[in-house]
């Protein structure tokens, strides 16, 4: 069946590579970690940046990589689908990791990589927190640009990474309240209430008051009307 097919497949490509130089391996490796179409400078950083031979040549020659001029500027990307997954499927937890940490160091040295991208590639390293700090710029840059349902993601993306800094509690909550906002300007107001209360809790007075007048406001033009009056009330209460 199609599976007996997937695997054949599979093990064809694989026997492929294993007959690989280490460079030209170690190249297409980095290519298929790096899982989209990368600046070739930005995989050689990665891979050697003095290649013994020509590793472009034989990995297109071998139908293992595409290339093509971006901009005056040479991407590369596998050749299919198939192989990059299988390459990836094929390494292990420890040169993966060290695959991601080398594309992110690249990509950081090369100035004009997406943040979000950086974000990916530190997390996967294992670099929790410089991971974080890329996702918070992203979503930054996503809500100057009113890409709001990006940023909320990225905003999301940031407070996981963030996770072992709880001892700081004031940066945590400014996150919970950009990602409300970028919630509430992406019109989903049911969880941006949810999350306007989440950085509500051990705020101080006045800040946790506005917090949950935001979260009210945001559940009761949502039509979440049975939920938002109350809390309106009780806020209005609190203020007199």
């Amino acid at each position: 069946g199609d599976s007996a097919g997937a695997v054949t497949l599979e093990s064809v490509i694989l026997a492929r590579v294993a007959r690989l130089a280490p460079g030209a391996r170690r190249f297409l490796e980095i290519v298929a970690v790096a899982g989209r179409p990368i600046r070739f400078a930005v995989v050689k950083q990665a891979a050697d940046p003095n290649p013994r031979e020509n590793v472009v040549e034989i990995l297109r020659s071998g139908h293992l990589i595409r290339t093509r001029d971006m901009d005056a500027k040479e991407e590369v990307e596998a050749y299919h689908d198939r192989i990059r997954e299988a390459v990836v499927a094929s390494l292990s937890a420890e040169d993966a990791k060290s695959h991601h940490r080398r594309l992110a160091v690249a990509l950081d040295a090369s100035g004009e990589a997406d943040p979000e991208w950086l974000a990916l590639h530190w997390k996967e390293a294992g670099d929790l927190e410089r991971a974080a700090d890329y996702a918070i710029a992203a979503a930054a840059q996503a809500a100057e640009a009113l890409a709001f349902d990006r940023a909320a993601r990225l905003y999301s993306l940031g407070l996981e990474l963030s996770q072992p800094k709880q001892a700081e509690p004031e940066p945590r909550r400014r996150l919970q309240v950009n990602l409300g906002d970028a919630l509430s300007n992406a019109g989903r107001g049911g969880e941006a209430a949810a999350v306007y209360l989440a950085a509500a809790e051990g705020a101080p007075t006045a800040e946790a008051l506005e917090l949950q007048r935001r979260a009210a406001d945001q559940l009761v033009r949502t039509g979440h009307i049975e939920e938002g009056l109350p809390l309106l009330r009780q806020v209005l209460e609190k203020v007199g």
